[in-house]
């Protein structure tokens, strides 16, 4: 089971290092994804204060490629809700379109000046064996999550998240989601 720090109260330290998943770098630089406030500001914060302490936080390819695709999608999924009949398919109606291509020209503006600029960009070579890790997880947890959690173990990072299902990770979790700290209030009447 993971540790869950609430970031609200977590002070982080020079030495530490961080991994942001990709729900919470939407949550800080996606406006149109209609979050709720009050997690924009409490992740937003977050990142202000890791970085004011001097902890530093990274971020991997597969991640940035997990935000575009998801960034991407949003934005079709906005434009088909508000004019389903001209666009019903993702590569056929979207990505053609003069909509998608500025999309893309804002999508790689905050790449640039928000994720790459407060990051420290690192690979994961995964072990076969590791693999086989995330891939027998596949059943229960997604796989970019569990490749997270072992990148975040082998460093000794922490991952900051709004996602339940890291909860069953066995990695240092910081959140705002009242659902993983009312989890890890359970936690501490059991033991």
């Amino acid at each position: 089971m993971s540790e869950i720090f609430d970031i609200k109260d977590y002070q982080p330290s020079k030495n530490e290092g961080f991994f942001f998943d990709t729900n919470v770098w939407l949550y800080i630089t996606y406006p149109a994804g209609d979050y709720d406030k009050e997690q924009q500001t409490s992740y937003s914060d977050f990142m202000t204060k890791i970085l004011s302490n001097g902890a530093k936080v990274f971020i991997t390819p597969s991640l940035i490629s997990e935000f575009c695709n998801r960034y991407l999608r949003n934005e079709f999924y906005i434009l088909k809700q508000s004019d389903p009949v001209k666009y019903k398919d993702f590569k056929k109606d979207f990505r053609p379109d003069q909509q998608y291509k500025e999309s893309v020209i804002f999508l790689q503006a905050t790449i640039k000046a928000q994720l790459l600029k407060l990051t420290t960009l690192m690979n994961f070579d995964c072990t076969v064996s590791e693999l086989e890790t995330i891939i027998n997880k596949l059943y229960e947890i997604d796989f970019n999550d569990t490749y997270y959690s072992l990148l975040a173990k082998k460093h000794g990072y922490k991952i900051v998240t709004h996602d339940y299902d890291f909860v069953h990770l066995d990695v240092p979790v910081c959140t705002s989601n009242p659902n993983l700290l009312r989890f890890k209030t359970r936690q501490k009447k059991k033991k």
